[in-house]
């Protein structure tokens, strides 16, 4: 990450972490192709851990 940075590839606000990177692919994955990629053999399981397109309702206190 910071060999990145220090040649110019990314940008200092640009950070991630490589767990990103899986949750990443899936998001690009499904607005290309409509459909989340098979990570996982349940789809399930990949739709609940990588989509990163779906809205999540909680309470304010």
């Amino acid at each position: 990450m910071l060999l990145a940075i220090e040649k110019k590839v990314l940008a200092e606000s640009e950070r991630f972490t490589f767990q990103d990177l899986r949750a990443y692919y899936a998001t690009l994955h499904k607005q290309l192709h409509s459909e989340l990629p098979d990570l996982h053999t349940n789809p399930a399981t990949t739709a609940k851990v990588y989509d990163r397109n779906r809205e999540v309702k909680g309470s304010a206190p």
